[in-house]
Protein backbone atom coordinates (compact mmCIF):
# COMPACT_ATOMS: atom_id res chain seq x y z
CA UNK A 1 0.00 0.00 0.00
CA UNK A 2 1.43 3.14 -1.27
CA UNK A 3 2.09 5.79 1.66
CA UNK A 4 -0.93 8.42 -0.15
CA UNK A 5 -3.06 5.63 0.46
CA UNK A 6 -2.23 4.86 4.01
CA UNK A 7 -2.41 8.57 4.98
CA UNK A 8 -6.06 8.64 3.59
CA UNK A 9 -7.11 5.31 5.24
CA UNK A 10 -5.79 6.50 8.39
CA UNK A 11 -7.50 10.01 7.82
CA UNK A 12 -10.82 8.20 7.49
CA UNK A 13 -10.36 6.32 10.11
CA UNK A 14 -9.66 9.03 12.28
CA UNK A 15 -12.52 10.76 10.84
CA UNK A 16 -15.42 8.05 11.49
CA UNK A 17 -14.15 7.99 15.25
CA UNK A 18 -14.74 11.86 15.53
CA UNK A 19 -17.99 11.46 14.39
CA UNK A 20 -18.95 8.09 15.90
CA UNK A 21 -20.64 9.49 19.51
CA UNK A 22 -21.80 6.05 21.27
CA UNK A 23 -25.01 5.81 23.13
CA UNK A 24 -24.22 5.53 26.39
CA UNK A 25 -26.88 2.77 28.18
CA UNK A 26 -29.95 3.70 29.83
CA UNK A 27 -30.14 2.50 33.66
CA UNK A 28 -32.96 2.40 36.26
CA UNK A 29 -32.62 3.10 39.82
CA UNK A 30 -35.71 3.53 42.54
CA UNK A 31 -37.36 2.52 46.00
CA UNK A 32 -37.77 -1.40 46.21
CA UNK A 33 -40.44 -1.28 48.75
CA UNK A 34 -42.55 1.44 49.15
CA UNK A 35 -46.29 2.35 51.00
CA UNK A 36 -49.45 4.35 50.30
CA UNK A 37 -52.62 4.62 51.97
CA UNK A 38 -55.89 3.36 50.37
CA UNK A 39 -58.01 6.52 48.89
CA UNK A 40 -54.78 8.34 47.86
CA UNK A 41 -52.53 8.49 44.98
CA UNK A 42 -50.28 5.63 44.67
CA UNK A 43 -47.16 7.58 43.09
CA UNK A 44 -43.92 5.29 41.87
CA UNK A 45 -41.19 6.51 40.92
CA UNK A 46 -38.53 5.29 38.46
CA UNK A 47 -34.62 6.72 38.01
CA UNK A 48 -34.03 7.69 34.92
CA UNK A 49 -30.18 7.78 34.09
CA UNK A 50 -28.29 8.19 31.16
CA UNK A 51 -31.52 8.68 29.33
CA UNK A 52 -31.31 7.91 25.48
CA UNK A 53 -34.65 8.39 24.20
CA UNK A 54 -35.68 4.94 24.73
CA UNK A 55 -39.59 4.13 25.50
CA UNK A 56 -40.55 3.20 28.76
CA UNK A 57 -43.28 1.40 30.44
CA UNK A 58 -44.70 0.21 33.40
CA UNK A 59 -46.36 -3.34 34.04
CA UNK A 60 -47.61 -5.25 37.17
CA UNK A 61 -48.10 -8.97 37.10
CA UNK A 62 -51.47 -8.29 39.58
CA UNK A 63 -52.91 -5.63 37.18
CA UNK A 64 -56.26 -6.70 36.02
CA UNK A 65 -56.10 -6.67 32.34
CA UNK A 66 -59.81 -5.09 31.71
CA UNK A 67 -58.57 -2.23 33.57
CA UNK A 68 -56.94 0.98 31.28
CA UNK A 69 -53.21 0.30 30.89
CA UNK A 70 -50.70 1.34 32.81
CA UNK A 71 -49.35 4.62 31.59
CA UNK A 72 -46.16 6.60 32.93
CA UNK A 73 -44.95 10.11 32.42
CA UNK A 74 -41.77 11.32 31.96
CA UNK A 75 -40.59 14.36 33.93
CA UNK A 76 -37.79 15.98 36.23
CA UNK A 77 -38.50 15.82 40.02
CA UNK A 78 -36.25 18.42 41.44
CA UNK A 79 -33.36 18.14 38.94
CA UNK A 80 -33.80 14.37 38.25
CA UNK A 81 -35.48 12.64 35.58
CA UNK A 82 -37.94 9.84 36.37
CA UNK A 83 -40.97 7.94 34.82
CA UNK A 84 -43.72 8.47 37.35
CA UNK A 85 -46.56 5.89 37.86
CA UNK A 86 -49.64 7.40 38.87
CA UNK A 87 -52.75 5.39 40.02
CA UNK A 88 -55.56 7.49 41.26
CA UNK A 89 -57.61 6.45 44.48
CA UNK A 90 -55.75 3.52 44.98
CA UNK A 91 -56.91 0.42 47.19
CA UNK A 92 -55.88 -3.00 48.43
CA UNK A 93 -56.46 -4.39 44.82
CA UNK A 94 -53.34 -2.07 43.67
CA UNK A 95 -50.93 -3.58 46.08
CA UNK A 96 -47.90 -5.67 44.53
CA UNK A 97 -44.89 -5.74 41.79
CA UNK A 98 -44.84 -2.90 39.42
CA UNK A 99 -41.86 -3.20 36.70
CA UNK A 100 -40.08 -0.14 35.42
CA UNK A 101 -38.47 -1.38 32.24
CA UNK A 102 -37.12 -0.29 29.01
CA UNK A 103 -38.97 -1.32 25.32
CA UNK A 104 -35.55 -3.45 24.85
CA UNK A 105 -36.36 -5.26 28.20
CA UNK A 106 -32.46 -4.05 28.86
CA UNK A 107 -33.12 -2.90 32.12
CA UNK A 108 -35.50 -3.15 34.86
CA UNK A 109 -36.41 -1.94 38.70
CA UNK A 110 -38.78 -3.17 40.14
CA UNK A 111 -40.47 -1.76 43.08
CA UNK A 112 -43.25 -3.64 45.70
CA UNK A 113 -46.07 -1.23 47.02
CA UNK A 114 -48.33 -1.79 49.60
CA UNK A 115 -51.49 -0.13 50.21
CA UNK A 116 -52.64 0.61 53.71
CA UNK A 117 -55.89 1.20 55.39
CA UNK A 118 -56.24 4.44 58.02
CA UNK A 119 -59.86 4.94 59.55
CA UNK A 120 -60.07 8.15 60.48
CA UNK A 121 -62.26 8.08 64.21
CA UNK A 122 -64.44 11.56 64.76
CA UNK A 123 -66.26 12.25 67.71
CA UNK A 124 -68.65 15.38 69.29
CA UNK A 125 -68.11 17.53 71.79
CA UNK A 126 -69.74 16.94 75.29
CA UNK A 127 -68.74 20.13 77.31
CA UNK A 128 -66.43 19.31 80.19
CA UNK A 129 -65.88 15.79 79.21
CA UNK A 130 -62.88 14.15 77.22
CA UNK A 131 -62.93 13.92 73.50
CA UNK A 132 -61.05 11.02 71.56
CA UNK A 133 -59.75 11.33 67.73
CA UNK A 134 -58.16 8.20 66.04
CA UNK A 135 -56.40 7.98 62.98
CA UNK A 136 -56.04 4.02 63.08
CA UNK A 137 -53.46 2.30 60.29
CA UNK A 138 -54.13 -1.39 59.45
CA UNK A 139 -51.50 -2.86 59.05
CA UNK A 140 -50.25 -0.98 62.25
CA UNK A 141 -46.69 -2.00 61.66
CA UNK A 142 -45.79 0.09 58.96
CA UNK A 143 -46.32 3.69 60.47
CA UNK A 144 -43.22 5.25 60.79
CA UNK A 145 -44.60 8.42 62.40
CA UNK A 146 -48.16 10.38 62.87
CA UNK A 147 -48.19 14.06 64.13
CA UNK A 148 -51.68 16.10 64.69
CA UNK A 149 -52.48 19.02 63.48
CA UNK A 150 -55.44 22.11 63.64
CA UNK A 151 -55.58 25.08 61.50
CA UNK A 152 -51.75 24.55 59.98
CA UNK A 153 -50.81 24.48 63.35
CA UNK A 154 -49.18 21.66 65.98
CA UNK A 155 -51.66 21.21 68.57
CA UNK A 156 -48.81 22.31 71.54
CA UNK A 157 -48.50 25.67 69.76
CA UNK A 158 -52.80 25.93 70.19
CA UNK A 159 -52.69 27.85 73.36
CA UNK A 160 -56.44 27.13 73.99
CA UNK A 161 -55.38 23.30 73.70
CA UNK A 162 -52.64 23.99 76.16
CA UNK A 163 -52.20 20.98 78.66
CA UNK A 164 -55.27 19.13 77.43
CA UNK A 165 -53.78 17.14 75.12
CA UNK A 166 -53.03 13.76 75.69
CA UNK A 167 -51.42 11.07 72.86
CA UNK A 168 -51.41 7.26 73.12
CA UNK A 169 -50.76 4.56 70.89
CA UNK A 170 -48.16 5.86 69.48
CA UNK A 171 -49.73 8.91 68.48
CA UNK A 172 -52.60 7.23 66.70
CA UNK A 173 -55.11 8.48 70.08
CA UNK A 174 -55.68 12.35 70.44
CA UNK A 175 -57.67 13.05 73.71
CA UNK A 176 -59.01 16.38 74.27
CA UNK A 177 -59.03 16.49 78.08
CA UNK A 178 -62.43 18.64 79.44
CA UNK A 179 -63.27 19.77 76.01
CA UNK A 180 -65.26 22.51 75.45
CA UNK A 181 -67.47 23.84 72.23
CA UNK A 182 -64.59 26.10 71.03
CA UNK A 183 -62.44 22.67 70.46
CA UNK A 184 -64.82 21.73 67.44
CA UNK A 185 -63.32 21.63 64.42
CA UNK A 186 -61.50 19.66 61.74
CA UNK A 187 -57.30 17.93 63.06
CA UNK A 188 -55.33 16.96 60.35
CA UNK A 189 -53.39 13.24 61.19
CA UNK A 190 -50.52 13.54 59.35
CA UNK A 191 -48.96 10.05 58.44
CA UNK A 192 -45.06 9.24 57.72
CA UNK A 193 -45.16 5.57 55.85
CA UNK A 194 -41.99 3.87 56.53
CA UNK A 195 -40.37 2.45 53.51
CA UNK A 196 -37.66 2.89 51.51
CA UNK A 197 -38.92 6.18 50.57
CA UNK A 198 -40.86 8.58 53.15
CA UNK A 199 -44.34 9.75 52.46
CA UNK A 200 -46.51 11.85 54.67
CA UNK A 201 -50.64 11.83 53.77
CA UNK A 202 -53.14 14.14 55.94
CA UNK A 203 -56.26 12.50 56.92
CA UNK A 204 -59.22 14.59 58.42
CA UNK A 205 -60.40 13.90 61.56
CA UNK A 206 -63.59 15.86 62.60
CA UNK A 207 -64.58 17.12 66.49
CA UNK A 208 -68.34 17.91 66.21
CA UNK A 209 -70.10 20.06 68.48
CA UNK A 210 -73.11 22.18 68.49
CA UNK A 211 -73.23 25.84 67.63
CA UNK A 212 -72.24 28.33 70.38
CA UNK A 213 -71.87 32.10 70.49
CA UNK A 214 -68.04 33.48 69.71
CA UNK A 215 -67.43 35.53 73.39
CA UNK A 216 -63.99 36.80 71.61
CA UNK A 217 -66.29 38.73 68.85
CA UNK A 218 -67.60 42.12 71.12
CA UNK A 219 -70.76 43.25 70.49
CA UNK A 220 -70.24 46.30 68.79
CA UNK A 221 -72.45 49.40 69.47
CA UNK A 222 -74.70 49.75 66.58
CA UNK A 223 -74.95 54.25 65.83
CA UNK A 224 -78.47 55.13 64.17
CA UNK A 225 -78.94 57.47 61.70
CA UNK A 226 -81.77 59.51 60.42
CA UNK A 227 -81.03 57.61 57.17
CA UNK A 228 -79.47 54.48 56.64
CA UNK A 229 -79.45 51.19 57.90
CA UNK A 230 -78.21 48.92 60.72
CA UNK A 231 -76.15 45.79 60.69
CA UNK A 232 -76.50 43.16 63.01
CA UNK A 233 -73.56 40.29 63.51
CA UNK A 234 -74.59 37.18 64.67
CA UNK A 235 -71.27 36.19 66.70
CA UNK A 236 -71.42 32.17 66.06
CA UNK A 237 -69.18 29.01 65.27
CA UNK A 238 -69.40 25.69 65.22
CA UNK A 239 -69.04 22.25 63.71
CA UNK A 240 -70.19 21.42 61.01
CA UNK A 241 -70.88 24.70 59.73
CA UNK A 242 -73.95 25.94 61.31
CA UNK A 243 -77.40 27.38 59.14
CA UNK A 244 -78.13 30.63 60.86
CA UNK A 245 -81.94 32.13 60.58
CA UNK A 246 -83.38 35.37 61.72
CA UNK A 247 -86.69 36.03 63.36
CA UNK A 248 -88.59 38.47 64.57
CA UNK A 249 -91.28 36.86 67.12
CA UNK A 250 -92.92 34.60 64.93
CA UNK A 251 -91.80 35.14 61.91
CA UNK A 252 -88.64 34.22 60.16
CA UNK A 253 -86.91 36.62 58.38
CA UNK A 254 -86.59 36.26 54.31
CA UNK A 255 -84.18 38.95 52.42
CA UNK A 256 -86.00 41.34 50.35
CA UNK A 257 -85.70 45.72 50.17
CA UNK A 258 -85.80 45.97 53.87
CA UNK A 259 -83.76 42.82 54.87
CA UNK A 260 -80.19 41.96 53.24
CA UNK A 261 -78.45 38.99 54.87
CA UNK A 262 -74.95 38.41 54.63
CA UNK A 263 -72.19 35.36 55.65
CA UNK A 264 -69.61 36.08 58.14
CA UNK A 265 -66.57 34.16 58.37
CA UNK A 266 -68.21 31.22 56.39
CA UNK A 267 -71.25 31.06 58.29
CA UNK A 268 -74.20 32.07 55.50
CA UNK A 269 -76.52 34.69 56.60
CA UNK A 270 -75.31 35.68 59.85
CA UNK A 271 -75.35 39.01 58.88
CA UNK A 272 -78.08 41.27 58.74
CA UNK A 273 -78.52 44.62 57.52
CA UNK A 274 -81.79 46.18 58.41
CA UNK A 275 -82.27 49.12 55.56
CA UNK A 276 -83.51 52.67 56.79
CA UNK A 277 -85.08 51.26 59.86
CA UNK A 278 -88.70 53.58 61.13
CA UNK A 279 -90.83 52.60 64.40
CA UNK A 280 -92.26 49.18 63.19
CA UNK A 281 -88.88 48.21 63.24
CA UNK A 282 -87.86 48.47 66.30
CA UNK A 283 -87.78 45.25 68.86
CA UNK A 284 -86.17 42.15 69.21
CA UNK A 285 -84.71 40.43 66.79
CA UNK A 286 -83.29 36.90 67.59
CA UNK A 287 -80.50 34.88 65.34
CA UNK A 288 -80.87 31.09 65.70
CA UNK A 289 -77.37 29.03 64.69
CA UNK A 290 -78.09 24.80 64.15
CA UNK A 291 -76.25 22.23 62.90
CA UNK A 292 -76.90 18.17 63.73
CA UNK A 293 -75.59 18.51 67.02
CA UNK A 294 -77.76 21.26 68.52
CA UNK A 295 -78.24 25.14 67.95
CA UNK A 296 -77.93 28.29 69.97
CA UNK A 297 -80.05 31.59 70.20
CA UNK A 298 -78.82 35.14 69.94
CA UNK A 299 -81.11 37.73 71.14
CA UNK A 300 -80.76 41.89 69.69
CA UNK A 301 -82.35 44.63 70.89
CA UNK A 302 -82.87 47.24 68.18
CA UNK A 303 -84.69 50.31 70.04
CA UNK A 304 -85.48 54.09 69.05
CA UNK A 305 -82.60 56.69 69.35
CA UNK A 306 -85.17 59.11 70.70
CA UNK A 307 -86.02 56.23 74.03
CA UNK A 308 -82.14 55.22 74.35
CA UNK A 309 -81.73 59.09 75.61
CA UNK A 310 -84.83 59.36 77.70
CA UNK A 311 -83.97 58.25 81.68
CA UNK A 312 -86.05 55.16 82.26
CA UNK A 313 -87.21 55.14 78.13
CA UNK A 314 -85.30 51.70 77.65
CA UNK A 315 -83.69 49.82 80.89
CA UNK A 316 -81.92 47.68 78.99
CA UNK A 317 -80.59 49.67 76.06
CA UNK A 318 -79.11 52.43 78.71
CA UNK A 319 -77.29 49.46 80.31
CA UNK A 320 -76.25 48.66 76.99
CA UNK A 321 -78.66 45.43 76.77
CA UNK A 322 -78.70 42.36 78.97
CA UNK A 323 -77.24 39.55 77.37
CA UNK A 324 -76.65 40.18 73.45
CA UNK A 325 -78.83 43.45 73.19
CA UNK A 326 -78.03 46.01 70.81
CA UNK A 327 -78.90 49.68 71.49
CA UNK A 328 -79.29 51.81 68.60
CA UNK A 329 -78.19 55.29 69.61
CA UNK A 330 -78.51 58.90 68.35
CA UNK A 331 -76.34 60.31 66.27
CA UNK A 332 -74.34 63.42 65.95
CA UNK A 333 -76.28 65.93 64.18
CA UNK A 334 -79.49 64.77 66.24
CA UNK A 335 -77.34 65.47 69.63
CA UNK A 336 -76.16 68.75 68.46
CA UNK A 337 -79.82 69.50 67.90
CA UNK A 338 -80.83 68.64 71.40
CA UNK A 339 -78.18 70.31 72.73
CA UNK A 340 -79.12 73.51 70.75
CA UNK A 341 -82.96 72.83 72.24
CA UNK A 342 -81.44 72.67 75.70
CA UNK A 343 -79.74 75.56 75.64
CA UNK A 344 -82.84 77.21 74.20
CA UNK A 345 -85.17 75.73 77.27
CA UNK A 346 -82.44 77.57 79.91
CA UNK A 347 -82.55 80.65 78.37
CA UNK A 348 -86.46 80.82 78.53
CA UNK A 349 -86.29 79.66 82.08
CA UNK A 350 -84.08 82.09 83.05
CA UNK A 351 -86.18 84.93 81.39
CA UNK A 352 -89.17 83.69 83.32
Amino acid sequence: MEMSELCSLQIALLCCFVMWDPVRSIWLDGAEHLNSISGHPLIIDCKVYEYNGEQLSWSSPGHNPDSPPLKGELMDVNGQKVFRLTIENADSNDSGLYRCKTAAGTEEKVVYADIVTVRALGTNVSEGFDATLKCEITPDNVAGSITWRRDGLPLDQIPSLKDRISLEQENASLTIKNAKLSDAGTYVCEISLRGNTIQTFKENVVLQGQPYRDETVPADKVFSASEGSVTLKCPVKGTPQPQVFWQRGEDVLEPDDKYTMTDVDGVASASLEIAEPEKEDFGEYVCTAENVMGKVDVTFRVISATLAQIPGGDSEAQEGGRGAGLSLWRSPPELLALLALATVLVVVARVL
